[in-house]
């Protein structure tokens, strides 16, 4: 009997998509004491938390006990919440009632960087991990000096972030003033250089952000294209620490962030730690409010000095806010050339593909939302922006549509 064999085409296929979706599981630092673990959840209209079961297991069950799901908040389109869950290794199911299926989140425990951590702890107890374990946490918590800037050095190196020694032993070392220790993110081109001070009692000195500030200086001549961080690593507790804990130009790390870093089983929470993501204030101008639009072509895109009580407001209400980004484009101009010409003018620079900023402050004209750094190039994408989640907890940065002060 004779076979035939058939050829498909994608025509004949009917096909649905229903774009954009989106759903985030982040892990947090695990509770290694109380053995569990957060997952930070995020998703996008039409999903939603409200629709979500969250359940453990080989393989998804109906019959299966939820698990809840706590600190729901929502901002514009997004929810946030977090579910805790056992710290080991196993399966997570997330089902939608907006989805037909599943779908299944592996927790990988331990970790390549825990796995690693073992190793650092047998070099601190020659072979014992128990006792090397006791040994890190003394010179880790503890400690001044040589001892901490090392213990310091073995937390972030485990996680697979090269790190270079720039204090002094008792028989060498560089012994650079302001700083102690240089982390290397050579993909994203970051530098974090670290004040391991190690003082249990109070804020650094002056002299410690003076010295610190300094160095930075001189790295960001050598490196202007890179991104760089000055870090003051304490155990003075964060309660303590105060407003040397709202510091916008470097970071000052108490106790409870040490024990993060300790604590911390993969490398994108210590990165974290190093280069905190800052939200971004979105605004945009014209477009829906023709007169005003009109008014601000009048006054070369902006300096309508009627427009200017906008910018008082917003930087009282984010007095940590420093960088403006505006997109690349609007309609308030004749054309992209044109508007482009002018933020050039005012000293923004391209940032993103979309998106042109600069370390600045200046006047906002509509607050649309919130996003984080990493969304720029995603989210600025043509004339409107739309809003995103925030953290309360996190500080600002506005983006704006020009500066008076330019």
């Amino acid at each position: 009997m004779a076979q035939f064999t058939r050829s498909f085409y994608l025509s004949e296929f009917y096909s649905e998509f229903d774009f954009p979706l989106a759903f985030g599981v982040e892990r947090s630092v695990p509770n290694r004491e109380g053995g569990t673990i957060s997952l930070r959840l995020s998703c996008r209209h039409p999903l939603t938390l409200v629709s979500l079961q969250v359940k453990l297991g080989t393989r998804w069950s109906s019959r299966a006990p939820a698990l809840p799901i706590d600190e729901k908040y929502n901002a514009g389109e997004w929810s946030f919440g977090q579910v805790t869950i056992p710290h080991r290794e196993g399966q997570v199911w997330f089902k939608f009632a907006e989805l037909a299926k599943p779908l299944r989140y592996e927790l990988v425990v331990p970790t390549v960087e825990d796995q690693v951590a073992e190793v650092v702890r047998a070099l601190y107890g020659k072979g014992s991990v128990e006792q090397g374990s006791t040994r890190w946490q003394e010179d880790l918590f503890t400690a001044t000096g040589g001892a901490f800037e090392v213990a310091l050095l073995n937390a972030i190196a485990r996680c697979g972030l090269p790190v270079l020694f720039a204090g002094r032993l008792s028989d060498g070392g560089p012994q650079t003033p302001g700083y102690d220790l240089v982390v290397v993110d050579h993909v994203h081109l970051r530098l974090a250089a670290i004040s391991a001070k190690g003082e249990k009692g109070g804020n650094p000195s002056n002299e410690t952000y003076k010295n610190l500030d300094t160095q930075l200086q001189i790295l960001r001549s050598v490196l202007p294209e890179w991104e760089i961080t000055g870090i003051v690593a304490m155990h003075t507790p964060n309660a303590i620490l105060g407003p040397s804990k709202q510091r916008t130009y470097m970071l000052v790390w108490g106790r409870e962030d040490v024990e993060e870093l300790y604590r911390a089983d993969t490398r994108a929470q210590v990165e974290a730690l190093l280069w905190p993501l800052s939200p971004l204030l979105l605004c945009i101008c014209g477009g829906d409010e023709p007169k005003h639009a009109a008014a601000i072509r009048r006054e070369q895109f902006g300096r309508d000095p009627s427009l200017h009580y906008f910018r008082d407001g917003i930087v009282k209400q984010f007095p940590q806010a420093e960088r403006i980004v505006t997109p690349f484009n609007d309609s308030i101009a004749k054309c992209i050339e044109e508007y482009q010409n002018f933020l050039r003018s005012l000293g923004y620079a391209p940032v993103a593909e979309a998106a042109f900023g600069k370390l600045s402050r200046g006047f906002l004209y509509r607050f649309a939302g919130i996003v984080k750094n990493c969304q720029i190039q995603r989210e600025m994408s043509g004339l409107r922006c739309k809003t995103r989640g925030f953290s309360q907890n996190e500080k600002h940065s506005v983006l704006g549509q020009g500066d008076e002060n330019s």
